[in-house]
């Protein structure tokens, strides 16, 4: 019986630049959870693949790996933060290989396909939304010899036209166990999940002017089965004991609004309590202005310890603009829910804390319609509710988000880089946003030691 396993004829990667010196282009990867699951998808199609592990490598020895392994076609998950790196890896590729099929998927493929397109040549098609089943169907069809032109929600170019196929960027169905486990299929390491984290829901359903995630798949939201979380977490768990790790690190979870639903998430929980994995706590991004003790109780009990939660700002009136609480206009009422809003921000923080979260604030500066007294006053906000660490951001201006259509109105223009380093836009703001303070005592320093009752546990780097 031959059980010689088969080559990788599909290599998937997370690129990102490993040197501050951008002259010497060195790239690296590590396990990334959106290719894991195209690999996992992949594999009910019997199509073998490989995600690309790398480590300070050049564009042109990453291309020569690529070759060697006989690679057909080949995977970059993009934004705009990486896209310069895949540019440099990819157009090393196809010289070295032309007829490989090279591909984009991710937030800069959806929404700056056309600009990816034209600005390289390598790059052959762009996969808009989640792609998993889209990119299954084009990649059989690809290696049967057949042409893929006709398949929904991908951007390409055909001779020198670049050819926008309209596809549903809304999930097909609620359930996101039709996606199999990059953990359960073998393609991440259980040990690496402690840093590459999971993902129990994907999507979004505000409206928020600024978040392109959220257009991407038009404020949907699904989640997968308490039974397939709970096994992943298992399996890492069981996979950190094995390799003798002492001691708990958090484990972050990879979605926007885990702790949205109140109902689903006590009773995941509840069940995460009922079995306590020995090396995991976790580490969640939510909104928090729904949240009761009752539900944080579960949390906590559960072995959440790190809390973040997007506050952008302190002022109801910017609140309002950029509809992070309602799509209305509040001006009509006072801004009164924006208002409401900010007083279970209030409410809820003391609540975590005395019940003993590790509670971390983001906001963003350079928001429509704000002004530098604005930020101030949030500022003032953050230290109000007392949060243990804030970071703060200046606002970037995306494609495929509301500000992007109506940034002129604002008074922001933006520009694209020459070289697309270290993003591909850069913004320009109403507002000197470099004269917004810090406030260093409360700055976030996630990749350091912190101490909570009873318990001495590292956060992750990736916050």
């Amino acid at each position: 019986m031959n059980t010689k396993k088969k080559k990788p004829i599909v290599g998937l990667v997370w690129l990102t630049q490993s040197t501050s010196k951008k002259l010497q282009r060195l790239l690296s990867s590590n396990f990334h959870l959106g290719c894991g699951y195209l690999q996992a998808f992949l594999q009910q199609g019997n199509i073998e693949s490989k995600q690309y592990v790398l480590n300070s490598v050049t564009p042109e020895e990453f291309a020569r790996t690529i070759i060697a392994d006989g690679i057909k076609i080949l995977g970059f998950s993009c934004d705009d933060t990486n896209y310069y790196a895949i540019r440099w890896a990819a157009l090393s590729v196809k010289a070295l290989n032309p007829h490989i099929l090279i591909v984009v998927g991710g937030l800069t493929a959806t929404y700056s396909d056309e600009l990816v397109l034209r600005n390289c040549q390598a790059v052959d098609i762009c996969f808009r939304g989640y792609s998993e089943i889209n990119f299954l169907d084009v990649v059989t069809t690809h290696l049967s010899g057949q042409t893929w032109y006709d398949k929904p929600a991908i951007t390409y170019r055909k001779n020198s036209e670049i050819v926008f196929n309209p596809g549903v960027k809304k999930y097909a169905v609620n359930n996101l166990d039709c996606f199999p486990s990059p953990y359960l299929s073998g393609f991440i390491l259980g040990e690496a999940g402690i840093d590459v984290g999971i993902s129990t829901s994907r999507g979004c359903v505000f409206h928020c002017t600024f978040c392109n995630p959220t257009a991407m798949v038009e404020r949907s939201y699904a989640f997968h089965s308490n039974e397939r979380v709970l096994s992943e977490i298992d399996f890492i768990d069981s996979a950190l004991h094995r390799s003798g790790m002492n001691g708990k690190r958090i484990m972050l979870l990879n979605e926007d609004i885990f702790a949205f639903y109140p109902d689903r998430t006590k009773k995941l929980c509840n069940l995460i309590s009922e079995n306590q994995p020995r090396h995991i706590l976790f580490g969640c991004e939510t909104r928090i202005e729904h949240l009761t003790e009752d539900i944080l109780q579960s949390m906590y009990s559960a072995g959440f310890r790190l809390l973040k939660f997007g506050l952008e700002s302190g002022n109801p009136r910017v609140l309002n603009l950029i509809k992070k609480v309602r799509n209305l206009d509040g001006s009509k009422d006072g801004y009164a829910a924006e208002k409401d809003f900010l007083e279970r921000i209030v409410i809820v923080v003391r609540i975590a804390k005395k019940i003993g979260f590790h509670v971390v604030a983001g906001a963003i500066f350079g928001l429509p319609g704000e002004s530098l007294a604005d930020a101030i006053e949030t500022l003032d906000f953050i230290r109000k509710i007392d949060v243990d660490e804030y970071y703060h951001n200046f606002l970037q201006i995306f494609p495929g988000t509301e500000i992007f259509k109506t940034h002129k109105k604002w008074g922001y223009h933006f520009e694209v880089r020459k070289d697309f380093y270290p993003t591909i836009y850069h913004t320009y703001w109403p507002y000197p946003v470099e004269l917004v303070p810090t406030l260093q005592e409360k700055l976030d320093h996630s990749f350091r030691k912190i101490n909570l009752p009873n318990e001495d546990i590292f956060l992750p780097l990736i916050l």
